[in-house]
């Protein structure tokens, strides 16, 4: 009997199957767990196996039908859609007529000239005329105020009169500027007319826009509004609650065994090498007594790989302690290991037991 050899790895390839056979199998059991009829009061949902798919996996098809309450409504809101479409088909083939046509602006309000007019000729205008009654006025009263200082007595260049014509001149300059003050006005308010009107013809064409392109895109939205309509709902189920199966960790479990196998193969190896440790130094005896007649306090202590049992025992009448096979189980399993020697009793052949071990 030799040693046992280790245990042998298992194979990648067909672990690596066994764990894809196994992934696949919980798949499909999850699968089924998870596909759940429903019913509601607008309709169901049913789950059938249709097949199998090229993995040789179930082919699942979901099914939605209606209550007849609800497959009423749908049929009718699937009608009016089809009527909306059509009349918006009908409808669509105008537009190439429409569209083709230029948009037409004649006949709007002008827009307002944005180029301010120039009003510098009706200010000089209107100064002139002011000036042209205001000049003799001031001619009238200096004649007046000249015969006055002359009945009064006063003379020319005198402080008196010097007095009189300063006043009269700065009732002149006043009189002068009011009248360039009032030009100006006139002025100011021609360019507000003139602005005004510039406002008013631009509101007046804005609208006109307006409506134009109303009539334009009126046609349009009409057909948007066909060719939109509201999409008809299916019925709506709760979410199917989700379960969920373990997948069996095949290869984990294979590595495992192995793993578990192996360190018991070599825990036992390990002891078997402890033993024939204890026994090399038998093996230079050659011939040693084994017999268990000769022996006392006998203790296993193990087993080589041979299958022979290891103990300690001391011979009978002597202190020391001894590590050996018995003689009668070399019989069983080592019989041409056994030796009979003239003392009557049986000795072992340890070089053939540790050979073998």
């Amino acid at each position: 009997m030799g040693k046992p050899a280790a245990p042998q790895a298992p194979d990648p390839a067909a672990l690596a199957q066994q764990q894809t056979q196994s992934n696949i199998q919980t798949a499909v059991a999850q699968s089924n767990l998870n596909a759940i009829d429903q019913v509601n009061p607008t309709g169901s949902l049913k789950y059938a196996e249709i097949g199998k798919n090229s993995d040789g996996t179930p082919k699942l098809q979901a099914t939605t039908t209606y209550s007849p309450g609800a497959q009423n409504l749908f049929d009718t809101g699937m009608q009016t859609q089809q009527n909306l479409a059509t009349l918006g088909k009908d409808q669509s083939a105008k537009l190439s007529g429409l569209l083709s046509t230029p948009f037409n602006l004649d006949g709007l309000p002008a827009a307002g000239n944005a180029t301010p007019k120039d009003y510098s000729a009706d200010r000089t205008k209107v100064e002139d005329a002011l000036f042209a009654r205001l000049n003799p006025q001031i001619e009238r009263d200096r004649t007046t105020l000249d015969t006055k200082l002359s009945n009064q007595g006063i003379k020319l260049g005198s402080t008196a009169y010097d007095r009189a014509q300063d006043d009269f001149g700065r009732n002149v300059n006043d009189a002068r500027t009011s009248v360039v003050l009032n030009a100006g006005q006139e002025q100011n308010r021609m360019a507000q007319l003139d602005a005004q009107d510039f406002s008013q013809a631009n509101t007046a064409r804005n609208l006109a826009l307006t409506e134009r392109y109303a009539q334009r895109q009126a046609p349009i939205n009409e057909i948007i509004g066909l060719t939109s309509g509201t999409q008809l709902q299916t019925p709506q189920f709760a979410n199917t609650p989700q379960s969920s199966v373990a997948g069996t960790d095949t290869a984990g479990l294979a590595t495992n065994a192995y793993n578990q196998n192996y360190n018991t193969w070599l825990q036992a190896q390990n002891q078997n090498n402890s033993l024939l440790g204890g026994l090399f130094g038998l093996g230079s005896a050659a011939i040693i007594a084994s017999d268990r007649r000769l022996k006392t306090a006998i203790q296993k202590i193990g087993e080589l790989a041979n299958g022979l049992n290891v103990y300690t025992y001391r011979y009978k009448g002597r202190a020391e302690t001894h590590t050996g096979v018995m003689a009668d189980e070399v019989a069983r399993i080592m019989p041409k290991a056994l030796r009979w020697l003239p003392s009557g009793f049986y000795g072992v052949d340890y070089d053939m037991v540790l050979e073998a071990a």
